[in-house]
């Protein structure tokens, strides 16, 4: 049964667009009884929609329409309602970008590339700060010995600086050799007479005498006459008056020291002496060296060190 057969006897249907492109090429001439099946086919085919045609070329189409507008609207109804797998299903929108998936592992190092030309020389930087200062370098070997220079000028003396504290005493040295007997001294003064020394003890008890025999008892004598008045004896010498203690200090670093004690104008020395505490300094001598002084001389034996002495000298008027 060819289409122009179909006449109007076709059933109703719902107008559907054809699928965009699609042509119907009838395959004999339209008549004038066939332009009106035509117009209702080509109605017909408009009303599909795309997804019912989408697997339908012109021919199997108009094959399906030889079996009637019933059949085809059979197959449109299964294909719209997803029955029997009549046609396949529409394409759905693009969905949405996954997420990112987890990064993956770093490949091999590649090959070393070739190394590039040597860019032109860049302008000179700005001087950076100074680092900070370094460790000393160890000590380098000791240098050869230059030669001695010329004499300097002799510089002035400097000003005597202040006494150093007094050093500890040091051990004793040895006793030195005696020294050869120095010539006879001239003949000194005559000291002044020494003060009176104090009466001595009194002496032992002398052994009792034996008794001797008891005299004969003799007369009194008679009273003797009285004796006439002595003469008036000279006027004796006048003693020692206005007693005085004489005390000078002296200090000396060098290796030996003398110090002298004057007695004040018109009085004698009667005595003197000296103090000294360090033992390494020793008394030489200790003397009047006049009527009205008294020296003493000392002399270092033992390491070097200062000393201070007082020397004394006991003067009073004489007569």
């Amino acid at each position: 049964m060819r289409i122009n057969d179909l006449g109007n006897d076709s059933p109703p249907f719902a107008a559907r667009p054809v699928r965009p492109g699609t042509a119907l090429t009838p395959r004999s001439q339209p008549g004038p009884a066939t332009g009106l099946v035509t117009a209702l086919l080509s109605a017909a085919l408009f009303g599909l929609s795309t997804p019912a045609l989408a697997d339908h070329n012109v021919d199997h189409t108009v094959t399906n329409l030889k079996g009637g507008l019933g059949s085809l609207e059979q197959r449109v109804w299964d294909c719209e309602h997803g029955i029997n797998g009549a046609c396949p299903g529409t394409k759905g929108e693009q969905g949405e970008t996954g997420e990112t998936g987890p990064q993956g592992e770093t490949g091999p190092q590649g090959p070393q590339g070739e190394t590039g030309a040597t860019g032109p020389q860049g302008p000179q930087g700005e001087t950076g700060p100074q680092g900070i200062q370094g460790e000393t370098g160890a000590t380098g070997p000791q240098g050869p010995q230059g030669e001695t220079g010329p004499q300097g000028i002799q510089g002035e003396t400097g000003a005597t600086g202040p006494q150093g504290p007094q050093g500890e005493t040091g051990p004793q040295g040895i006793q030195g050799e005696t020294g050869a007997t120095g010539a006879q001294g001239p003949q000194g003064e005559t000291g002044p007479r020494g003060i009176q020394g104090e009466v001595g003890a009194t002496g032992a008890q002398g052994p009792q005498g034996d008794i001797g025999p008891q005299g004969i008892q003799g007369e009194t004598g008679p009273q003797g006459p009285q004796g006439a008045t002595g003469a008036q004896g000279e006027t004796g010498a006048t003693g020692l008056t206005a007693w005085e203690t004489i005390l000078a200090s002296c200090t000396s670093s060098s290796g030996s020291l003398n110090c002298t004690a004057y007695c004040s104008t018109g009085k004698k020395i009667l005595g003197g002496g000296v103090s000294n505490t360090n033992a390494n300094w020793q008394v030489i001598q200790s003397y009047p060296p006049t009527s009205a002084s008294w020296t003493a001389t000392l002399a270092r034996s033992g390491t070097s060190s200062s000393t201070t002495v007082g020397i004394y000298a006991l003067c009073a008027f004489t007569n």
